[in-house]
């Protein structure tokens, strides 16, 4: 027997982030394919024009999350802490948002289409296609908000297997339909529009399904009271994620603007190349981004903040890890990808070859600001992490006017940018910390310790034969808090949960499964957690209940059970005793 380890945490999190990347790499190698499809099917102006309109398509995306990121931590937090009624009224309420705001957009796109096209073009000759492919996404800007707000609800209630699939189905639909509407129809650039929101409406489609589905503690509800307030703590909560999102449309649009005025329709060739790098090295810093919302938010739940500090330790040396690796990747392959993308003049590609490198280490800073907006905000300090969701925009405006005017070189930007970035995290860390004292994290700031509250965390191996010195170790931690009735009871139940789980998990003796105990003003919580086949003592029929489950489950009077994350989860309550 451990104290703790990170066992369960590591098993979670690479769960996660396996669905994650998966579903990020789908995307993300669609827009290159897409992107590579345009060029050789339309030429390169049409990939300019597609890089022009992605700071609308990331405002759309900004607009999705301030609906539904908020949604998805009070979801997460509400999971843990097993609040069902608070779950789903949230999450009905993201959904009925997602597609009212979705549907106001398409109707007003007809009358700003034309201003905002005039507004992205710096440049005359991207004007029509810019246009073409801005009115047809304008007009299918409700499929797109309600894709990315559904898709972001199914995986923070446990299923990101279920994004990855439901993603994949959307870009071989569009491929497919890229092909048909271009190539086929004839139907230029417009086609290409068209043909994402096909695919849009197809993953869109697959995630209300599921999310219409019965489920026994969390489904849509028809009608609650409370709707309009729902509705401001979901965006209330949404806005640090939001920001994050619309600092980086803005800091496309801007990239963009400083990048055209020095090296005109080559150079915002080369931004395109370099913001499909800067996208695909995100798949695993989003990946930890949003495992860190989903699993993070449910141990904040669990007021698990031990697990908390794992899984950042963790996520942050995998997301860092791989912006390096993506990096010298880059400075190998950049005039290469010039070339693939249907660069044919020597001078972009050698301006590729410049620009690339330096335009990727914009991974750095992401894979550093996008996570620990996250870890700030699920530990209540809403203005740090706003000021980290706008850190690369600012500072990176700083580096285009270092780089434009001093240096005389545009693409030193983005390292400036990215280094004031990283820095600037822990110092806005410093006076939440002083004044919280010794009781939170140096920079994440997480909780060490709760006041009032005692707590006890086990990480049992999956052998009977070593498991002995937990029920000493639980009574040795109950004595003299509780009656010695309650300290049985508790013990039974754990015994028998810790037989069945060594039986009947099919989990070898390197798995552990994780005991905790909860001690406070409230009573005490019992959250025991593996990562076996599923199964559900607590509601499992009569005639599959084992005889030691059938005795346990006299003592579950508030009880449940959930899969979430590929663990079976259950919890027990009992209130303050008299």
């Amino acid at each position: 027997m451990k104290d703790r380890n990170s066992y369960l945490i590591n098993k979670s999190l690479g769960r996660f982030l396996f669905a994650s990347i998966a579903t990020m790499a789908i995307v993300n190698i669609n827009n290159v394919v897409d992107s590579i499809l345009m060029g050789q099917l339309i030429g390169p102006q049409a990939v300019s024009a597609i890089q022009n309109v992605s700071p609308v398509t990331g405002l759309l995306a900004g607009i999705s999350l301030l609906l539904t990121a908020g949604a998805s931590i009070i979801i997460a937090k509400a999971l843990g802490r097993r609040d069902f009624d608070e779950a789903s009224s949230s999450l009905t309420t993201a959904i009925v948002s997602c597609f009212g705001f979705g549907v106001l957009i398409s109707l007003l796109s007809l009358t700003f289409s034309s201003g905002l096209t005039s507004a992205l073009c710096l440049d005359p000759a991207l004007y029509d296609n810019t246009y073409k492919y801005l009115s047809v996404m304008l007009g299918g800007a409700f499929l797109l908000i309600v894709m990315n707000g559904t898709g972001g609800l199914v995986e923070v209630v446990g299923y990101p297997k279920l994004v990855s699939v439901s993603m994949l189905t959307s870009v071989v639909v569009n491929l497919i339909c890229d092909i048909l509407y271009v190539k086929v129809f004839s139907m230029d650039i417009g086609g290409a529009a068209l043909a994402t929101l096909t695919g849009y409406l197809v993953a869109s489609f697959m995630f209300l399904f599921f999310l219409f589905r019965k489920r026994r503690s969390l489904g849509i509800r028809p009608y609650f009271k409370g709707f309009g307030h729902m509705l401001g703590e979901n965006m209330k909560m949404g806005v640090p994620s939001m920001l994050s999102s619309l600092a980086l449309t803005l800091m496309i649009f801007m990239c963009n603007f400083f990048v055209q005025s020095v090296h005109g329709e080559t150079g915002l060739f080369v931004m395109s190349i370099g913001l499909t790098l800067v996208i695909l090295g995100q798949m695993v810093s989003g990946g930890v981004e949003s495992a860190f919302l989903g699993i993070g938010g449910m141990l904040v739940g669990q007021r698990d903040y031990d697990g908390l500090r794992r899984l950042l330790r963790r996520g942050l040396t995998i997301s860092i890890g791989f912006a390096v690796l993506c990096n010298v990747a880059v400075w190998f392959i950049a005039e290469h990808l010039a070339t693939l993308f249907g660069a044919k003049d020597p001078a972009v590609i050698e301006m590729t070859g410049q620009g690339l490198p330096l335009i990727a280490m914009t991974n750095f800073a992401l894979s550093v600001i996008l996570p620990m907006v996250i870890i700030f905000q699920l530990n209540e300090h809403p203005v740090l992490s706003m000021i980290s969701a706008l850190s690369l925009l600012i500072n990176l405006g700083i580096g285009f006017i270092l780089a434009k005017y001093v240096i005389k070189n545009i693409w030193v930007a983005f390292p400036i940018g990215s280094a004031l970035s990283i820095l600037l995290i822990p110092l806005i860390s410093i006076p939440v910390r002083k004044k919280a004292g010794n009781s939170v994290g140096r920079i994440h700031l997480i909780p060490v310790r709760l006041e009032g509250v005692e707590r006890l965390d086990l990480s049992v191996p999956c052998d009977r034969n070593r498991t002995e010195g937990v029920i000493s170790s639980v009574r040795e931690f109950l004595e003299g808090k509780c009656s010695e009735e309650r300290i049985m009871g508790v013990a039974h139940c754990i015994d028998e949960l810790l037989l069945n789980y060594t039986q009947h998990s099919g989990k070898s003796e390197k798995a552990y499964m994780d005991i905790s105990l909860i001690l406070d003003a409230e009573g005490l919580s019992l959250f025991v957690k593996d990562d076996g086949v599923p199964f559900d003592p607590v509601h499992v029929e009569a005639d599959r209940e084992r005889s030691g489950l059938t005795i346990v489950k006299e003592f579950m009077n508030d009880a449940d059970y959930s899969y979430s994350f590929g663990q079976n989860i259950v919890t027990m309550k009992w209130g303050k005793e008299v």
